[in-house]
């Protein structure tokens, strides 16, 4: 501050804030009702003229909202507004290349903008703090952006000049240094070769953004047919199974009677025949609803080593053969599908072959119950993908050598970044090139 003639103490109020800028105004020949609002009144009237759908960015960026959202959960700086403040077209799609960033001031020009900066900034960057300063982060910073504000001060300069000649800070003796006035021919000249360069660009660079929106619209419609197809698919393929399911299950009814039929001439008794009716009569079992005795004799296989086909006969089962244990219902199976929660090779390694306190191990349940346990064509899918890494830890060398866990992380090093499904795809891929 002592630049502007004006000694600060150790704070900053309303009053010493509004004096210095006060001053800095004058120094620069401003004439503004404003003073410390002036920079928002300009920004605002900038913005705005690109149109009133950035109203709301206007808001924002000058904290004129009320409402909490604005205030306490939005804490992002509006990018619209701030980069058209910074002098770009809201059209250009982050298309931000500046002309006149192409050649750099030298250091003994940018020496001369903020002559103190350099001198605070030793003073906060010495480790031994010798200068007694309050070392903060928020003081860093603060002058690293002044620092990266002197180049920016110079490169524009020399274009403001140019369209705003009559100003007042033009009479600072900075800008009538010899050093000054060869960079900025060296700037001119370089920001017209730069503009001429690019020229055959600029079409490109408004194409390729309506290019890239385009096809992530194709992408969306895409996916969105896809997931309808798919939906349609497994629908009908529900209703083409129900019926084949039924068959299935009608069956196997058939095969446990044969099963029960098959253990009792296995036990050492034959069906003796009983009155026959006739050749095309059928088999005949009678059974008793308390006792489970069918009401004939028993016959030991050697006593009757031939019955005729087509011959009525009863039996006596006094313990009959148990039944084959049918799989539970449904709604009984401890649960219907893999934990859809499991990202990494670890869990699904310990999910496949430990469980967890509420489920069981994926292998014990596919050892009890096959693949019945899996609700649908999706939990199917989930498994077998799946199943592709395990057999694939299971046949890692790490396996045999160090252990499983070994395996595993050697696995789980191997997949990187890629999911587990497209981790997966790509073994099967490899295993197929492999047969290949």
């Amino acid at each position: 501050m002592d630049m502007l003639g004006i000694k600060l103490g150790f704070g900053i109020g309303y009053r010493q804030g509004k004096r210095v800028f006060k001053a800095a105004l004058q120094k620069a020949k401003v004439k503004t009702k404003k003073v410390t609002h002036f920079g928002r009144q300009a920004a605002a009237s900038t913005v705005s003229q690109y149109g009133s759908h950035l109203d709301d960015a206007i808001r924002r960026h000058g904290h004129w909202n009320k409402d909490i959202m604005s205030n306490v959960y939005i804490k992002s700086f509006p990018m619209g507004a701030v980069r058209i403040l910074a002098g770009f077209e809201p059209e250009s799609r982050r298309s931000f290349h500046i002309h006149r960033d192409a050649v750099q001031p030298p250091p003994e020009l940018v020496q001369l903008v903020f002559p103190g900066l350099d001198m605070w900034k030793q003073k906060h960057s010495d480790s031994h703090n010798l200068h007694g300063v309050q070392q903060t982060y928020s003081a860093t910073e603060f002058l690293k952006v002044m620092d990266y504000l002197r180049t920016v001060f110079l490169q524009d300069s020399v274009f403001l000049m140019e369209a705003w000649p009559h100003l007042g800070v033009w009479s600072d003796p900075l800008f009538h240094t010899t050093c000054w006035q060869t960079w900025a021919t060296r700037l001119k000249a370089a920001t017209e070769h730069s503009i001429a360069e690019r020229a055959s660009f600029r079409s490109i660079d408004h194409v390729v953004p309506q290019l890239a929106e385009a096809l992530h619209q194709v992408q969306q419609d895409v996916q969105s047919s896809h997931a309808k197809l798919e939906s349609s698919v497994l629908h009908k393929l529900d209703k083409l199974l129900e019926p084949v399911e039924r068959k299935v299950e009608h069956v196997n009814d058939r095969l446990d009677k044969v099963d029960t039929v098959y253990d009792m001439l296995r036990s050492g008794f034959v069906l003796r025949p009983a009155q026959v009716a006739g050749p095309s009569e059928e088999l005949q079992l009678a059974a008793q609803s308390e006792s489970q005795e069918v009401t004939t004799s028993l016959t030991p296989a050697n006593s009757h080593p031939s019955v005729s086909v087509g011959t009525a006969m009863t039996a006596t089962v006094v313990q009959p053969p148990k039944r084959k244990q049918r799989d539970p219902p449904p709604h009984e199976y401890p649960y219907r599908s893999m934990d859809r929660s499991v990202t990494t090779v670890p869990q699904l390694w310990r999910e496949w072959t430990e469980g967890t306190a509420t489920r069981l191990p994926v292998q014990e349940m596919d050892e009890r119950y096959g693949r019945k346990w899996l609700e649908d064509e999706s939990a199917k899918t989930w498994h077998k993908r799946r199943r592709v890494i395990i057999t694939y830890v299971s046949d890692n060398p790490v396996f045999a050598a160090d252990g499983p866990w070994a395996a595993v992380k050697a696995v789980e090093d191997e997949r990187g970044h890629m999911t587990l499904d497209k981790f997966s795809k790509e073994l099967s891929k490899r295993a197929r090139a492999r047969r290949l």
